[in-house]
């Protein structure tokens, strides 16, 4: 079995949660670009309102 540094661990955590970020906030972009509305999508992703209105802004 391959060893895994701690600094390697922490590596693919934060790879992980980059990627879940982006993933939820192309989500977020999807369900603006349909018209949905802003308190739906926030309950939805969990972004706030401010950040779903920067992702409008982009």
């Amino acid at each position: 079995m391959p060893y895994v540094t701690n600094a390697e661990r922490i590596g693919i955590k934060q790879g992980i949660e980059k990627g879940t970020e982006r993933t939820t906030r192309e989500l977020a972009l999807k369900m603006l670009r349909r018209g949905m509305d802003l308190e739906t999508i926030a309950d939805i992703t969990g972004l706030s309102q401010e950040q779903l209105q920067q992702l409008q802004a982009t």
